[in-house]
């Protein structure tokens, strides 16, 4: 089994981590559905309208996968918000 812990395989980023890890994943099996819930914050959404922060969501992801620095891509995602917190890059 290939060991997926550590920065040799997960680099630390400030955004898009989620993306990360699904790549790597995808590389060691098909996608699989999880029991489980998640919840999530809908602060950015109730905040800027839907389509607003989804084409935002999109705009950064493809930034992200253009190798834009991830610290810059966390700014603008956190806006005047700040609920990411502080992040250099």
């Amino acid at each position: 089994m290939l060991d997926l812990v550590g920065p040799a395989f997960i680099p630390s980023v400030a955004i898009f981590e989620d993306a990360l890890i699904s790549r790597i994943l995808g590389k060691v099996s098909r996608p699989r559905r999880l029991a489980g819930t998640v919840t999530t914050s809908c602060v950015r959404f109730a905040t800027n309208g839907v389509v607003r922060q989804a084409a935002t969501n999109q705009m950064l992801k493809l930034c992200f996968l253009a190798r834009l620095p991830d610290g810059l891509l966390n700014r603008k995602y956190d806006g005047k918000m700040k609920l990411n917190g502080a992040v250099d890059g």
